[in-house]
């Protein structure tokens, strides 16, 4: 029996990439750009936001 790969999938946030880091490394450069805030803070306001961190 012959069997064809047609497709690998891979779960990537949160497996193959830090996605929480990314999100804090965009809010620290949202901050070094607008020149004021706190990136935690601000990341803070991701996790805890509706709709929820991971949604569309």
């Amino acid at each position: 029996m012959v069997r064809n790969i047609k497709a690998v999938l891979f779960d990537m946030d949160n497996t193959l990439f830090d996605f929480l880091e990314a999100k804090l490394t965009a809010c620290k450069k949202m901050v070094e750009y607008i020149g004021a805030g706190d990136p935690e803070a601000m990341l803070g306001y991701f996790l805890r936001g509706t709709p929820g961190f991971e949604d569309l």
